[in-house]
């Protein structure tokens, strides 16, 4: 890992951030941004929670005590998940702590994995977005990155939404400009343009793990791609080849449009709109669905830029997870999470990290 870490140094890799997927982060089922909890309701829903926990406890809390309980509830969330899942779909802290260590040079040391509500919602990943704008551009000033340097985004599963939603933001564009309008109806971040103009100083380098394709790409110059996607053949609506995770990540095509939760924020229709692409849909979701129970197997679905055209072609590996011979557990398929769970292992660590630097780093 030491000479892979060399590599990513003298290619001018500063600083690497890693970002969970969907349902592993401080806010799962988006609960806390809902219109109840969000802005301009703060206060109300400030009073729901002292309310509830009061009610809980049997006698008032005082009011002090009350002060940021929608964070500490959202890092006792998180540190739940960590605890029950650790590597597994994940990344955990300890993991992130590793590799800062295993690849050196200061690049990840001190790092910790990036957190989101990982709701699976659009108004989710859109204020993921913006708190991600805001973590790289601190990241920025903090390491004092220069115009020549790269970070690097590592995502797993809907973290890559997050990523296609900034370059659209980078790009600039009608799209963008709706989405910023919603931005700022929320309050999220008042820095959210300021933090954007820091990030275009420095180049991008994304790798989605097993990112259902959902939302396009902005026809931004200073990003790469590297879609990474566990796979051995393609997927079937196949009951026995699904139990023994046959053709490798299952969930990287069942997340696709229409497959949201239920929300009940007035912004998910307008987000679903202006992104063009289906939210809480079942009639959508059945429709893809049904692609995959047809005789022929679908092909793997590719990124596409707003104008329609293919990011880059998809990085198609075999991870390896397929049920091995003798194993009879029922539960195996769930362990690992129909295929989509292995690309944050600890065990996979040098293996992703030597694709990385083949797929972006060895010519340079």
């Amino acid at each position: 890992m030491i000479k892979l870490g060399e590599n990513l140094y003298k290619n001018n890799v500063r600083e690497i951030i890693f970002v969970h997927g969907t349902a592993v982060g401080n806010d799962p089922l988006d609960i806390f941004n809902s219109p109840v909890f969000s802005n301009p309701l703060t206060e109300e829903g400030s009073k729901l929670l002292k309310a509830i926990s009061d009610m809980s406890l049997g006698f008032d809390l005082p009011d002090f005590l009350h002060i940021d309980l929608i964070d500490k509830t959202k890092d006792i969330i998180k540190l739940a998940i960590d605890n029950t899942l650790g590597d597994v779909g994940n990344f955990s802290p300890e993991y992130v702590r590793k590799f800062g260590e295993a690849i050196g040079h200061g690049i990840c040391e001190g790092n910790s994995p990036f957190v989101w509500s990982s709701g699976n919602t659009h108004s989710a990943r859109l204020e993921g977005t913006v708190r991600l704008a805001e973590m790289l551009a601190q990241s920025i000033k903090n390491k004092k990155i220069l115009t020549k340097d790269r970070i690097l985004l590592i995502g797993h599963s809907h973290a890559g939404q997050l990523f296609a939603l900034l370059t659209i933001f980078l790009q600039g564009s009608n799209v963008a400009d709706k989405l910023s309008a919603i931005i700022n109806e929320k309050g999220w971040d008042d820095q959210f343009n300021k933090n954007l103009e820091s990030i275009k100083d420095v180049f991008l380098d994304f790798v989605t793990m097993g990112t259902p394709v959902r939302y396009r790409w902005g026809q931004y110059s200073k990003f790469r791609l590297l879609p990474i996607i566990n796979h051995r053949s393609n997927s079937r609506l196949d009951l026995k080849a699904i139990y023994n995770v046959e053709d490798g990540d299952y969930v990287q095509q069942w997340g696709t449009e229409g497959t949201n939760l239920p929300n009940i924020d007035v912004n998910e229709k307008n987000l679903s709109d202006i992104l063009q692409n289906a939210g809480f849909d079942l009639s959508v979701a059945l429709s893809n669905a049904a692609k995959s129970a047809s005789k022929y197997p679908i092909d793997r679905q590719e990124a596409q830029f707003q104008n329609g055209i293919k990011v880059v072609e998809n990085c198609l590996l075999d991870y390896g997870d397929k049920r091995p011979e003798n194993n009879n557990d029922p539960l195996y398929c769930v362990q690992k999470v129909f295929g989509h769970g292995i690309y944050t292992t600890e065990e996979k660590m040098q293996f992703n990290t030597e694709i990385i630097v083949e797929s972006f780093y060895s010519d340079e």
